[in-house]
C-alpha cells in the first residue's frame, strides 16, 4: 500500500479520484453544494437534538455533542455503501480513494457540525481530536464490511434494493440519533449489542454513567470477525 504514496504519479491518481468521488450524488458537482450538503446536516442536528431536549428532556449540550458526532460518523459510513464509482471500478486504486474521500468527508461534516451547531466554545479541543481520531480509525476498521455491503449490492438491482432498506433500517437501530440506555436497549437490545456500527457511541459512554449503559464488548468481537471475513473476500474481488 506504501507504493501508492511513495508514486508521485499514483498519488495524484488517488487523490484525484477521491475529489471526483466525494462530488457525487447528493454531495454535488462543486465546493458549493458540498458546503449546503454539511450544513443541512448540522441543520438537522440542530434540529432533532431541539426535539429530544424539549419531549424527553434531555441534556441539550450532551445531545448536540454526542449527535454532531455520530450524523457525521453515519454520512461518511453511508459514501462507502453507496459510492457508485466504486461498484463500477473495484481496483485498489479506487477502493483507496474511496477510504480517503470517506475519511476526508467525515472530518468536514463533524467539524461543520461542531462549528454550526455551536458547541466547540464549551467543549475542550483534547475531546474534540479524541472524537475525529476515534470516528476515523473506528471507519478505517469498518470500511472491508462496507466495501462488502456496497460490492453486493452492485450485483444486480434486487439486491441493490434490499441494502438500501437494510441500510435505512439500521439508521433507526444504530445509536445515531438516540442514546443507548437502558430502556432502548430493552427494546432493540440484541440489534443494537450485535450491531458493529454501535460503537460509535462507545466514546460517549463514560460521559453519562461511570457503570455503563451499553456493553460494548460484543459490537467489538462482531466489528473485527466482520473486518477479518470481509478483508478476506474484498481482496479477493479485487485481483480479478
Amino acid at each position: 500500500m506504501l507504493h501508492f504514496f511513495t508514486n508521485k504519479r499514483q498519488s495524484k491518481k488517488v487523490l484525484t479520484n477521491a475529489g471526483k468521488c466525494l462530488f457525487r450524488g447528493e454531495r454535488g458537482a462543486n465546493s458549493q453544494q458540498l458546503l449546503l450538503f454539511i450544513v443541512s446536516n448540522a441543520a438537522f442536528v440542530l434540529i432533532i437534538t431541539y426535539l429530544w431536549s424539549t419531549v424527553f428532556e434531555k441534556d441539550l449540550r450532551f445531545l448536540r455533542e454526542y449527535c454532531s458526532f455520530t450524523l457525521a460518523f453515519w454520512v461518511a459510513a453511508g459514501f462507502m455503501v453507496n459510492n457508485r464509482p466504486f461498484w463500477k471500478d473495484p481496483t485498489k486504486t479506487q477502493l483507496l480513494s474511496n477510504l480517503i474521500a470517506c475519511l476526508f468527508l467525515f472530518g468536514l461534516q463533524f467539524c461543520g457540525n461542531v462549528f454550526i451547531v455551536s458547541f466547540f466554545q464549551k467543549a475542550l479541543l483534547v475531546e474534540f481530536l479524541t472524537r475525529l481520531l476515534y470516528g476515523s480509525a473506528l471507519l478505517a476498521l469498518l470500511s472491508p464490511t462496507l466495501v462488502l455491503w456496497a460490492l453486493i449490492s452492485s450485483l444486480n438491482p434486487w439486491l441493490r434494493n434490499l441494502c438500501r432498506v437494510a441500510w435505512r433500517l439500521s439508521f433507526f437501530l444504530t445509536p445515531i440519533i438516540w442514546f443507548p440506555t437502558e430502556t432502548m436497549l430493552q427494546s432493540r437490545g440484541l440489534l443494537v449489542s450485535l450491531n458493529p456500527l454501535s460503537l460509535v457511541s462507545a466514546i460517549f459512554l463514560d460521559d453519562v454513567s461511570p457503570i455503563g449503559t451499553f456493553t460494548w464488548r460484543h459490537p467489538t468481537y462482531v466489528a473485527v470477525l466482520l473486518t477479518c471475513a470481509s478483508s478476506i473476500i474484498v481482496i479477493r474481488q479485487l485481483k480479478r
